[in-house]
């Protein structure tokens, strides 16, 4: 037996792939891209069609406010100090250009002061600066650029103005700390130095701060959703005799909300505040409630118990409101819906028709029973006469006058005194005067006489006549005082009602 082993053929089997050639080609395919790559001529560079800007200066409230404020070079070197803040407030015009003011206000103050100290604003601001830029090397904190002597102080001064200029703007929102990162710790020497006399220079200068107008007190109700609380507070407490100013101040304020994310927290605690003194104007703050609730996708609120007490002493009243609401949803119409708002509290008379058709149908049916009767009348022997008892003939006649003049009511009902109303009504004593004071004007005030004796016994006249209402409710099952068209009235029997 052989030792040799027999030569194999690769090509005998499949198994086996012979890759050395397919090796060698790439690597010589990368040799020759590296060598292309290192002995290529250099690309020349692109071409920009973009102009080059040199000493670029970033946009500075100098140049925003040179013109607009008529500035001097001396204020526009100050707020040319730091580079343009932003923020919220900012961003809006008014808030910035109430800032600016009491910044170029407070400057030339603050150098006056320390000019009486044997110092100026200059030496003050560039002791500090000093001290910045070893925070800052120390800290490596890198700018984008060279900051001018002086920025950091001068921006913590312009900060401080701007927390002044939320608070008189009802922002409530303030600026955090005036020195930020690596910086934070020399504010407590800058308001040694600089910060407490800015403090107490400030106050006295917002008068020059203008009060926003409308389309700035919509951007800032939008930032400050809760900003109307304030305000509303003032206006019910400065305006609460006042009706007719008072509602017209509110609807202002609602307007001035309009973009408010909170506008329907707003149109609730109004309804809740106007419930007990003014019903109409509570459910028309009410509809919109619901109003701006459906439009922000939002489930509104029912009314509670003691609310809904107040605004529906009727149950009626209560259903007529509902009518009015169902409608609101479903058509959307918030004018049409206000507009039947008064309709809730009208009086309708319960109107008496007699039906013709039954009486003579009675009249018919007991018509046999009428004329039987009659018979029986005639059937009856006649008593005879008695002697008549002399007497004067002018005294009958004068009883048959005195009896017929005590039945025609009178045109002008008496004043009842105090303890002439009805038992168990238990009306105070300015209910009781004002029911003397119809009874002396023949049932009928303007709404002028009802005014001013509501003030005179310090109360309002609706509550006043509302309560008179609920009060006597419960005996005549109707309302007692009317609201006309310019006063109230009372409808006499109704009165004779209460006062018998």
């Amino acid at each position: 037996m052989s030792s040799k082993r027999p030569a194999s053929n690769n090509n005998d089997d499949d198994s086996i792939i012979d890759v050395t050639g397919l090796f060698l080609r790439l690597k010589e395919a990368m040799r020759k891209e590296i060598t292309d790559i290192w002995t290529a001529a250099p690309t020349p560079p692109r071409t920009s069609t973009v102009h080059q800007f040199y000493d670029y200066e970033p946009p500075s409230l100098g140049k925003l406010y040179k013109d607009k404020l008529a500035l001097t070079p001396k204020q526009i070197s100050w707020l040319n100090r730091f580079p343009l803040p932003a923020n919220t407030f900012l961003d809006i015009e008014a808030g910035r250009a109430a800032t600016v003011r009491l910044y170029l206000a407070v400057l030339p103050l603050l150098e006056q002061q320390l000019k009486a100290k044997g110092s100026t604003l200059a030496q003050t601001v560039k002791t500090l600066d000093s001290r910045t830029k070893s925070l800052r090397y120390y800290a490596s904190t890198a700018w984008y650029y060279t900051p001018k002597t002086g920025a950091d102080a001068y921006l913590a001064i312009f900060r401080l103005c701007e927390n002044a200029a939320r608070i008189k703007l009802g922002h409530k929102r303030k600026v955090g700390g005036l020195f930020t990162g690596a910086l934070a710790e020399l504010e407590p020497v800058f308001q040694e130095v600089l910060g407490r006399r800015v403090l107490e220079l400030l106050p006295p200068l917002l008068a020059l701060v203008p009060a926003p107008d409308h389309a700035t007190e919509l951007l800032l109700n939008r930032q400050n959703t809760s900003r109307w609380k304030t305000e509303l507070e003032q206006l019910l407490h400065q305006l609460a005799a006042k009706t007719p100013a008072l509602l017209k101040a509110l609807t202002t304020l609602a307007a001035r909300n309009a973009q408010n994310p909170s506008l329907d927290l707003l149109l609730w605690e109004t309804t809740k505040r106007l419930a007990a003194t003014h019903r109409e104007a509570a459910l028309g703050y009410y509809l919109r409630y619901l109003h701006t609730t459906q439009a922000l996708f939002r489930v509104g609120k029912p009314l509670p118990k003691n609310l809904h007490k107040q605004l529906f002493p009727l149950p009626e009243q209560a259903e007529r409101f509902q009518v009015i609401a169902n409608e609101l949803a479903f058509y959307k119409k918030l004018d049409e819906a206000l507009a039947k708002v008064p309709t809730v509290y009208e009086v309708k008379r319960r109107k008496i028709e007699l039906d013709k058709t039954a009486i003579h149908a009675a009249r018919d049916q007991h018509a046999g029973t009428v004329e039987l009767l009659n018979e029986y009348l005639q059937d009856t022997p006649t008593p005879p006469a008695k002697p008549a008892k002399p007497a004067k003939t002018t005294a009958p006649a004068k009883t048959i006058k005195t009896s017929q003049s005590a039945k025609k009511p009178s045109k002008s009902p008496a004043t009842p005194t105090a303890g002439s109303f009805a038992s168990g009504l238990g009306l105070s004593a300015p209910q009781q005067a004002l029911l003397q004071l119809f009874a002396a004007h023949q049932l009928t005030l303007s709404q002028a006489k009802a005014e001013a004796f509501a003030k005179s016994h310090g109360t309002l006249r609706h509550q006043l006549i509302d309560g008179l209402n609920d009060t006597c409710y419960e005996l005549l099952d109707d309302v007692l005082v009317e609201e006309t068209g310019d006063g109230y009235t009372i409808y006499e029997p109704y009165f004779q009602k209460i006062t018998g």
